[in-house]
């Protein structure tokens, strides 16, 4: 488990634009715990997803500095972005072949049984539902053993009842692999559910935190629970607030 801190110190990025340029972030400066599930909050282009680019190096910041106690780390993205031509299976070993490595189909069954989808493992993406291909790409991402795992709206687009359920097992597997998880996500009930902290970003200089205290494991009746439904009303509030502001 790890236990030292993400850290974002004065970090500052714009894109150039056809006249002058957008400021996405300015002197931004956040830390949390390293295996800690965190949430980022917002507003279209607010940028939530280019905070995930850079912390996974895909992107570099203007100005500032990261530190990053993880050796290793992997995205999911809105769209499952599984390869058509490979099985399921196949799609979820995908990035240990392309780093070199030995192959642990093994491991990677193992995963698929978590995930529900141990019998669909010689299926292709054609023949699977949304959210099944969403698992599909969550197994993939941990099949690579990150220590940091970046998800960008995976489960935007699924209905909600499925989208309920893989919330439920993403929570789970975040507890028993023990790894950091960032999250950007636009509602507040999966931010809640899922999360250990939650951070509001309304503009370049504008992000707070927004505080609650859960348990660690979160059943279906969580759900239901005034404290859940409570903390809600009340994180929609300071949105509100703060987009007022």
């Amino acid at each position: 488990m790890i236990q030292s801190e993400i850290q974002l110190k004065n970090i500052s990025h714009s894109y150039a634009l056809r006249q002058g340029s957008k400021k996405v972030f300015e002197n931004l400066s956040l830390n949390w715990k390293a295996n800690d599930f965190v949430s980022f909050l917002g507003p279209s282009g607010c940028g939530k997803s280019t905070l995930l680019r850079i912390l996974n190096g895909l992107e570099k910041p203007k100005a500032g500095q990261i530190e990053m106690p993880v050796q290793s780390s992997s995205m999911v993205f809105q769209e499952p972005r599984l390869l058509p031509w490979r099985s399921v299976l196949e799609n979820v070993l995908l990035p240990q072949e392309l780093r070199g490595q030995e192959l642990h189909s093994g491991e990677a069954q193992e995963l698929l049984k978590n995930l529900g989808l141990a019998e669909f493992a010689h299926q292709f993406p054609n023949q699977l539902s949304g959210g099944m291909k969403m698992r599909a790409a969550l197994a993939r991402a941990l099949s690579d053993r990150p220590e940091l795992l970046l998800m960008d709206e995976p489960f935007s687009a699924l209905d909600e009842l499925t989208r309920s359920r893989l919330q439920e097992e993403l929570r789970a597997l975040y507890l028993k692999k023990k790894m950091g998880v960032v999250f950007v996500t636009h509602s507040f009930s999966e931010a809640l559910f899922l999360s250990d902290r939650i951070f509001l970003i309304q503009g370049p200089g504008r992000i707070e935190e927004f505080s609650f205290s859960f348990p660690a494991e979160r059943s279906v009746e969580f759900r239901t629970s005034d404290g859940y439904l409570k903390a809600i009303q009340s994180l929609a509030g300071q949105f509100a607030s703060q987009a007022g502001a």
